[in-house]
């Protein structure tokens, strides 16, 4: 779990320390969980799934990632806020892309 959360906030361009402040939680607990030395609680997780655009299960290593959301956010140096409207966006669009996906299921009964 800990190197799939590493490797979600590098390619996302995040800090430790932006991720900690997101998360409200010390930059070294971050640290601790990318090295697998702690776990995430299921809010943090959520939280974390929402603003990689990714399921919960992916980040515990329980799912692969087949489909990943692009959205293009340009953004420098963003805010706790910032980060927070990034993470509701994303989960409005994943909400999006399931109805779709059950819409389409239904249409090809």
């Amino acid at each position: 779990m800990g190197n799939r959360i590493k490797a979600l906030r590098k390619q996302s361009g995040f800090t430790q320390l932006q991720i900690s402040r997101f998360l409200d939680i010390d930059q070294s607990m971050v640290a601790k969980i990318e090295k697998g030395e702690r776990s995430l609680t299921t809010v943090q997780l959520s939280k974390l799934a929402n603003l990689f655009a990714c399921s919960e299960d992916y980040i515990l290593g329980e799912d692969t990632l087949d489909k990943p959301m692009k959205l293009a956010f340009r953004i420098d140096n963003p805010s706790v806020d910032t980060m927070r409207v990034v993470s509701a966006v994303n989960k409005v669009a994943a909400n999006m892309n399931m109805l779709d996906s059950i819409l389409e299921a239904d249409y090809d009964k």
